[in-house]
This record gives C-alpha cells, structure tokens and sequence, in this order.
C-alpha cells in the first residue's frame, strides 16, 4: 500500500512538473526579448555591381528602402541607387559632373549632397536631390552656398538635422564642423580633435562601415582613405 502511494506520488509530481513546463516555456518565450546585436557589431557586408568611374567613391546614404553613394569628379553617373541586400545597381545618374557627400532628408524625400567636382567645389555649392516616391531622381538644384566650409574641393562630410532642419558640414582637410540652416545661414561651428584627411594622399581605397543603425552613425575611414564606392559594411 505505501509503496503505491509512493509511486502515486511520484507521477503526481511528475505530471506537475510537465503541467508547469507546459504553461511556463510558452510563457517565457513571448516575454524573452529577442537578441539584437550590440551597437558596432558587424552584421553583414555588400558588394556593388557598379564602380564609380575613377574608384573614387564619396558618400553613402539610406533612404528607408535603398542604398545611394555618389562619386568624386566624375564624367559619367556620379550618383547610384542599389539594392541595401544585393548590392545591385537599380539606377544611375548623372547630376553634377561629381558629387561628394550625401545624407537623405525624409521630410523632403530628397538627398542633401556637397560639391564633389570643380565648379561646385570652387563655389561650395550645396545641392538638393530629389525623389519621386518611387524614390526615382527628379531634378537637382543648388540650394545655397557654404562658404565657410570651403576648405578644399572635395566635401566628404554632411549630415542632415531633421529636428530643426538643418545640416552640418565638414569638407575634407577641415577639423572643424559647420552648422547651416537649410537656407543657407550659418548657425555656427566647432572643432573635433583628431588626424584630419588630407587630399593630397588619399588616393588609396578601403571599406565604409556603416555603424549602429539604428542610432544613425558612422564611422569614418582612416586618415587618407576615400571610400571604395562598390564596397560597404553594414553593422549594428
């Protein structure tokens, strides 16, 4: 008789381990939240099906849907459209004769470009791209100059603030970041502390990691490295 109720016991127990396990894994499967990687970790990387003309890719930008670069002193497309998973080339354009760097601006649906070819870069015009929803190029225009950031012909740093609509630029060799309304006023400047690049040796290509997607930050190459235009890392 006890030897039965032992045993009685025991499947009791055992049937309310399972019972337990039942209710609790579905449980704590919905209220586990689900991994991400940490901010800079490396995700994945693409190849573009299409080089810029002289290798000499500029700026890199994401409009929700796509990837767009732009390409310094070009005489064919200076900018392209690519699938963000593919790397294939979906369109190209020819917009300036050379662009340099790029940042979408979604309440316009339109990308923000610095000069990236002599006569821009002469009078540091700054660019409007914009898009159709389809997200196909319309038109382009100068929206102003920026003369203050006028360090050398090349911008290869742009950023736009949709908070307050406006952008910050820092062309290459420059150490110092400057702050424009989309009108064309400066708001002000400030300097970052480290190694400036210099035109005059950075001929060499390398990689673009995109870092951190989800907070919309970059890192920048090397001193003296141009972006490799058909070339991206996409981490975070």
């Amino acid at each position: 008789m006890k030897k039965f109720l032992r045993s009685k016991l025991v499947l009791s127990l055992v049937a309310l381990v399972m019972l337990a396990g039942a209710i609790l894994i579905p449980f704590l499967r919905s209220h586990t939240p689900a991994a991400h990687a940490a901010s800079g970790d490396f995700v994945s990387e693409v190849t573009f099906s299409q080089d810029c003309q002289n290798g000499i890719g500029v700026g890199i930008t994401y409009d929700g849907a796509n990837l767009w670069y732009s390409c310094y002193a070009s005489t064919t497309a200076d900018l392209y459209r690519a699938d963000p998973n593919t790397g294939t080339v979906t369109a190209s354009y020819t917009i300036a004769g050379g662009l340099g760097s790029l940042a979408y601006d979604i309440t316009r649906n339109a990308i923000w470009a610095g000069w990236g070819n002599s006569t821009d870069g002469s009078q540091a015009n700054v660019r409007l791209i914009q898009l159709d929803a389809s997200k196909n190029v319309t038109g382009n225009s100068v929206q102003f100059q920026a003369p203050d950031a006028l360090v050398s012909g090349l911008d290869d740093g742009i950023a736009y603030d949709a908070t307050n609509d406006s952008l910050y630029i820092s062309a290459d060799g420059s150490k110092t970041i400057y702050h424009y309304s989309t009108t064309g006023t400066l708001l002000g400047s400030s300097t970052w502390a480290g190694l400036r690049d210099r035109q005059g040796d950075s001929q060499r290509t390398g990689p673009f990691r995109l870092l951190d997607r989800r907070r919309q930050r970059s890192q920048f190459p090397r001193r003296g490295t141009y972006l490799r235009s058909q070339h991206v890392r996409v981490s975070g």
